[in-house]
């Protein structure tokens, strides 16, 4: 199980925080949160994983819809080594 928090940027409304062990995020997994200082984990199951692969972006909320405006993805890897 991996784990992860990242730097709050003010004037956000929230996080999309999404996790996967394929580069292309292909069966990734996609969790959404207001706070930055959450903890978000991620389990590859019975898989062998020797790298992780996330990302996060912030949005805010532009309208009253809820419609809203995405940052870029920020990407990282993670070497985890074999399990």
């Amino acid at each position: 199980m991996i784990g992860g928090s990242w730097q709050t940027i003010g004037g956000i409304d929230g996080y999309e925080y999404e996790a996967s062990v394929n580069e292309d995020f292909g069966n990734s997994v996609k969790i959404e949160t207001t706070n930055s200082r959450d903890k978000v984990y991620v389990s590859a199951g019975k898989n062998k994983v020797t790298t992780l692969y996330a990302r996060v972006r912030a949005y805010i909320v532009i309208d009253d819809k809820g419609t809203r405006e995405y940052t870029d993805w920020s990407n990282i890897s993670v070497d985890v080594g074999k399990n």
